[in-house]
């Protein structure tokens, strides 16, 4: 049993950066049955995080069979079994579920495709919430990354300000562009150098993403998908990342290991035990998790899955320089990189020569990652909206025509549901469906 009663008040009235923040988590499957997961990464507030048992909802059902105990000024971990307590709760504990629990979530229906909640509940020290969500995908999807500030904003600061201020100040066109992306059978994620908490955390930056922007001219509203940002609890610290370039090696080592979930043969290299990987002391970089179904030896891919070169990280929108030379370095092709300026305009990350770059920081990796001296071309496209002419050619189809319509209809009975941080309801989206684009 990995269900109990349904949780009646999840959100604490205190608001995120009272009780804590937590990063999203993504579950890649695997067709011979692998579930590879990111860190269930949870700070709780130091005023609060004095040691305790938290307690794990999955869309709103209860998490039996595992142990999870927050940490001070740490983030909270699971226990390797059900007798061992918060006193010797360290390492090597893990930072995801044991696969068991996952995989029983799977067959019991809780844990679907796409979208779910979770919701650490901290059982002491006056309790409270903290919000999260996990996406689960197929191992054979490929995976959209875009930059926030500067890239879905109009540009770092302003993206800031405006978030501040409860204002959407994106580029034009941007949600209509990564729905189109989404339902050509596409995964989006985001990712950011802001911190886990804080005026601009993670919390925050989600109600910025998928309350408050949208466009002005359709009415469309960004998809779900997973964020990712710095562990900082302090926005001082990543600021300071960020100026010092720092932020950088970060979005690399992120995307990297990101790209390893995807891995076709995890069971060669990962034993039934939890190991991490990319996580050392001092590390603002997230542990992720990857695991092997107990018991099962090394499972090659399916012949589908072998065949299906595109899964995993696929492409990366970005602003700046930094932005394409991390996603190069996670080994997205520098054609499929573009970077957007202040002026909406989008430009191709074009390549000029190919050299190696040092080993991937993965133990699984036998082979030096590749990446490209490259440079941004001129501009080819005014703006997202003007990008959708050519989405054909930059994003084929990933799935049937239908149910890329079908997705598409989706966004836009979703958008007119959402409504901005003040309550105003948002104007319907355009009701034409670029049958050119399908």
């Amino acid at each position: 049993m990995v269900y109990g009663r349904r949780l009646c008040s999840r959100r604490s009235t205190m608001g995120p950066s009272a009780v804590g923040d937590a990063l999203d988590v993504l579950v890649v499957q695997h067709p011979g049955g692998q579930l590879t997961s990111t860190a269930w990464h949870v700070v709780f507030s130091a005023s609060r995080a004095h040691g305790g048992r938290v307690r794990l909802w999955v869309n709103s059902s209860e998490v039996q069979g595992t142990a999870m105990y927050a940490r001070v000024g740490r983030p909270a971990v699971f226990a390797n079994s059900l007798a061992q307590d918060e006193q010797h709760c360290e390492q090597p504990s893990a930072s995801a579920p044991p696969q068991s629990i996952l995989h029983q979530l799977v067959n019991a229906g809780i844990l679907t495709s796409g979208r779910n909640e979770v919701v650490y509940e901290l059982c002491a020290n006056g309790g409270g919430c903290v919000t999260a969500f996990l996406y689960l995908w197929a191992s054979s999807t490929p995976v959209v990354v875009f930059d926030v500030d500067g890239t879905v904003t109009q540009a770092d600061v302003v993206g800031h300000f405006g978030q501040a201020m409860g204002l959407s100040f994106t580029h034009r066109g941007v949600c209509e562009f990564a729905c189109h992306i989404h339902s050509r059978g596409y995964g989006v994620m985001f990712l950011s150098a802001r911190p886990l908490c804080g005026p601009t955390g993670i919390e925050r930056t989600r109600r910025f993403l998928f309350d408050m922007s949208h466009d002005e001219s359709s009415g469309f509203s960004m998809p779900y998908g997973p964020v990712f940002t710095t562990s900082h609890t302090s926005t001082v610290a990543a600021l300071i990342d960020e100026m010092t370039k720092v932020s950088a090696q970060f979005k690399t080592a992120t995307l990297r290991m990101i790209a390893a979930l995807f891995a076709q043969f995890v069971g060669q290299y990962v034993d039934d035990e939890t190991r991490t990987v990319g996580a050392h002391e001092g590390s603002d970089t997230p542990e992720l998790l990857h695991r092997a179904t107990d018991g099962a030896e090394g499972v090659p891919a399916t012949d589908a899955t072998a065949a299906n070169s595109v899964a995993g990280l696929y492409a990366g929108f970005g602003n700046r320089s930094k932005d394409a030379t991390a996603y190069m370095a996670a080994g997205i092709n520098a054609s499929r990189i573009f970077i957007i300026d202040e002026r909406s305009k989008i430009m191709r990350w074009s390549t000029q020569s190919s050299v190696p770059i040092g080993q991937h920081s993965l133990s699984m990796a036998c082979t030096p990652v590749i990446a490209t001296v490259a440079a941004p071309t001129s501009c080819k496209w005014q703006s997202y909206s003007g990008m959708l002419e050519s989405l054909a050619q930059e994003f084929p189809l990933r799935c049937q025509a239908t149910n890329a319509r079908h997705i598409l209809e989706e966004h836009i009975a979703d958008a007119t549901e959402r409504v901005t941080s003040s309550g105003a309801p948002r104007r319907n989206p355009c009701s034409c469906l670029r049958d050119t684009l399908l």
